[in-house]
Formats: structure tokens, C-alpha cells, sequence
């Protein structure tokens, strides 16, 4: 295992920022498991890997089966809550549900290992980015109050030398502004809510060429390997079955109700997120009825309206790709306009919604008419097909159904006018 060389924090940074490493930190993971994990991370040409002892910019990977890696993990927790901002990976055998890790069920493969880490990595430049905005706020703040300091100093002497007096100012007035001030805080933080979660169910991909087989095949997942697909086929049969149905997963429970038209579930929102951007492994996911809504799970009152659930959870799992086997030419309708107030908004939704109700459209006719990042209409794509918001439309007036036989309707034509013509001529002859 490589070692990384003793530095200043000022120096790490720079040697972080120049090579762009990701450095990864193995606790309890030794010989073959080792040796696999180091030529994966060697092999990856789009990032670089770096394996190294200890870091502070490393993100750990732990074996829970390793006693080595429970105590690696057991002195983390001893050290919070400086450990909990310590990405980590926790793998094992048995389902796992430890806060402030990924953690990833044996046996998994290559690219949910792959994803976990490139899911930390984001989450710590986003939280890098909204600290530098956040630090940005607070210089603009001192600034203003260092202005409006001045100005009323400026103010003070005027009213002296006019040999006038400053008004008294209504204290109820100041609590009035405070409240303000308060209040655009609050705006500002949802708008920085927005903004950090945008990456995380977006994706940041950049465009590819659409007529590239091998790059439309890169930008798509597997739905059925994630928690979107299972729910939203469960809706659909608690619908026709008109009963409750309980899904299991990772420790988790949710109960589709099609009585309230929502989901029960006793994960928290993040777990829910985590539960919908990684991949499910194992064998598929079984579901059962129950003739009623658990009492427990009822007192919960964690209520979901499944549409809002599932879309947020397919953007989670999508993040700006398409589902496999999506047609970039087939015409898609918008069965109706989505209330998006009510489910999770990202840039240009509004108008993605506009351009497929008004018309039936191909994903490669909505990027098109839009000229919008491929990712955005991507992830608008995943979130209304897993909600059956957008499903396939008839072929187009005039169009052929079978394009590789353009002509076969004609040729069948020509066929039967020269034989009604062989049977004339030998009836007259």
C-alpha cells in the first residue's frame, strides 16, 4: 500500500487540487480483497485513485466482517463528532444501517462500489462549495454592517452639528426588521437546499453525442436494480388489488396505501435517499399483502403521496441518465401536466413539461427544440416514466410502422394488380 508522504494541511490541499487524486484508506481489507479493490481503482481512466494508509481527504473503505475493520470503525465513533465528516464505506455481509457510512451488502459489484465512492466524493465537494458560499455570506454581511455602520455615524455628526437630536427609533420596528432579515434567511436557506441537492439527483454528466451507440449505453441504469422501479409496480397492483402491500428493504418498511394514495414507510428522508440512489443487491425484492394498515406504522404518520415519492426516488437513482432500453426516436406523451408543486423541482422541469404536454415528442426532438443539458431532460425522462406520467404515444400520422420494409405495402400492391391482370388476360383469351 502506498503511504501518503508527510505534509502540511496547506501543502495536501495543493497536492489534492494539482493531481485532482482521490485518495481511499482500507481498514480490514487485506490479501485478495485488497489486491481486487486496487487494480478496480487502478483500471479507471475517467478518475484518479490513490490508495494510501491515512489521510485526511481519504475516504475509507471498511471490511465489518474484519475484527481490524470494526475497530477502525468503533474508534471513528469514539471521535465525533470530528469523525462523522469522514466519508466512509462500510461493507459486510449482513444488511448494515450505520449513520454518517454508505454501506454495501456482500456480495456487490464493481460499479456499486464505484458509485458509492463517486457519491462521496460529490457530497464532500458539494459541502466544500455551499462552505465557501456560506463564508461569501458572512464577508457580505460584514461589509453591509461595516456600510450601515459608517453611514449612521455619518448621520450622528450631521444631526450634532445641526444641532438636532436623533429620532428615537419604535423598538417594535427593529423586532419588525430582525423578523425580515430572519425571514430572508429562511428563503436563502431553501434556495441553498435546492442548490445542494440539485447535484446529488441530477448528476453533473456532461453531453454526449446521441448517434454514438456506445455513449447513449454509458449514460443509462438498470431500473429494476433500484428501490423507484419496485415501488412504482407495487402502486400499480395495490391499485387493481385495491389491498396494502408491504415491501422490506435494508431494514426498512414501506406499505403502499391505496385507500390515502400514498406510502408509509419508518425511514428517514435520508434514508430514504440513500435507500433510492443505491443499487439493490441480492435477490429481487418480494412484496405481500396485508389486509390492513399495521397500528404501528399508522402512529408513525410518515405519509408519502407516492407520486412525489417515487419521482424523488427515481431522480435519486437516475441522477441525469436514462433508463436501458430507452429509444431516443420514440414519441413520448405527457398523460397531464405534473403539480410540481408538490414534487421535487429542478431547473428547466417547467419547461420540459410544457414542451412533451403540448405535443408528442422523442427524447432527441425534446433535447432539440430545448437545447438544454442532456441530464436535465435525462432525469425528467427517468422521474415521469417511473410515476406513468409519460408513456410511449401512437406512431405519427403517415409514418411506417416497420421502417426496414419501407416499401412493402406498395410492392404487395403491385403484386396482386399483376396477377389480376394475367387472370383477365386468360379469361378473354
Amino acid at each position: 500500500m502506498k503511504k501518503a508522504m508527510p505534509t502540511t494541511k496547506h501543502d495536501e490541499q495543493d497536492v489534492s487540487w494539482e493531481t485532482g487524486a482521490i485518495y481511499i484508506s482500507l481498514k480490514g481489507i487485506q490479501g485478495l480483497g485488497k489486491k481486487s479493490l486496487a487494480f478496480l481503482l487502478s483500471s479507471q481512466t475517467n478518475r484518479k485513485y490513490e490508495l494510501v494508509d491515512d489521510h485526511p481527504d481519504a475516504i475509507v473503505i471498511i471490511d465489518f466482517d474484519d475484527f481490524r475493520g470494526k475497530a477502525a470503525w468503533a474508534e471513528m465513533q469514539s471521535h465525533k463528532p470530528a469523525a462523522s465528516s469522514k466519508p466512509t464505506i462500510l461493507i459486510g455481509l449482513d444488511p448494515m444501517d450505520e449513520e454518517g457510512a454508505v454501506c454495501l451488502q456482500k456480495p456487490f459489484s464493481t460499479r456499486d462500489i464505484l458509485t458509492a465512492i463517486d457519491t462521496l466524493v460529490e457530497q464532500r465537494e458539494q459541502r466544500a462549495r455551499e462552505e465557501q458560499l456560506r463564508e461569501a455570506k458572512r464577508r457580505e454581511e460584514r461589509l453591509k454592517e461595516k456600510q450601515l455602520k459608517k453611514e449612521r455615524s455619518q448621520e450622528q455628526q450631521l444631526r450634532t452639528a445641526q444641532g438636532t437630536q436623533p429620532d428615537h427609533k419604535d423598538p417594535a420596528s427593529g423586532n419588525n426588521k430582525a423578523r425580515q432579515q430572519k425571514s430572508g434567511l429562511s428563503s436563502n436557506a431553501a434556495t441553498s437546499l435546492n442548490e445542494r441537492e440539485l447535484h446529488t439527483f441530477i448528476g453533473s454528466a456532461t453531453d454526449i453525442d446521441l448517434n454514438d451507440p456506445a455513449a447513449v449505453a454509458a449514460v443509462q441504469y438498470s431500473p429494476e436494480r433500484f428501490l423507484a422501479y419496485h415501488l412504482g409496480n407495487m402502486i400499480r397492483v395495490a391499485l387493481k388489488k385495491g389491498q396494502y402491500l408491504q415491501l422490506n428493504c435494508c431494514d426498512s418498511t414501506f406499505i403502499v396505501d391505496p385507500h390515502k394514495h400514498c406510502i408509509h414507510t419508518d425511514a428517514s428522508p435520508r434514508r430514504q435517499r440513500s435507500l433510492g440512489a443505491l443499487p439493490m443487491t441480492g435477490k429481487k425484492p418480494a412484496y405481500h399483502r396485508l389486509s390492513e394498515l399495521p397500528s404501528e406504522m399508522e402512529a408513525r404518520q410518515q405519509c408519502y403521496p407516492w407520486e412525489a415519492f417515487v419521482w424523488r426516488m427515481a431522480l435519486a437513482c437516475s441522477r441525469g441518465r436514462l433508463p436501458e432500453g430507452t429509444s431516443l426516436h420514440q414519441r413520448y406523451r405527457l398523460r397531464r401536466w405534473p403539480n410540481l408543486t408538490r414534487l421535487t423541482l429542478f431547473p428547466h422541469a417547467t419547461r420540459i413539461s410544457a414542451a412533451w404536454v403540448s405535443a408528442p415528442l422523442s427524447v432527441a426532438q425534446v433535447l432539440k427544440k430545448l437545447s438544454l443539458p442532456q441530464r436535465y431532460v435525462f432525469a425528467f425522462f427517468s422521474a415521469a416514466s417511473a410515476t406513468g406520467l409519460l408513456t410511449e404515444a401512437e406512431p405519427a400520422p403517415g409514418t411506417r410502422e416497420n421502417p426496414s420494409a419501407p416499401n412493402q405495402p406498395n410492392q404487395r400492391r403491385g403484386l396482386f394488380k399483376r396477377l389480376l391482370k394475367t387472370l383477365y388476360r386468360k379469361q378473354r383469351d
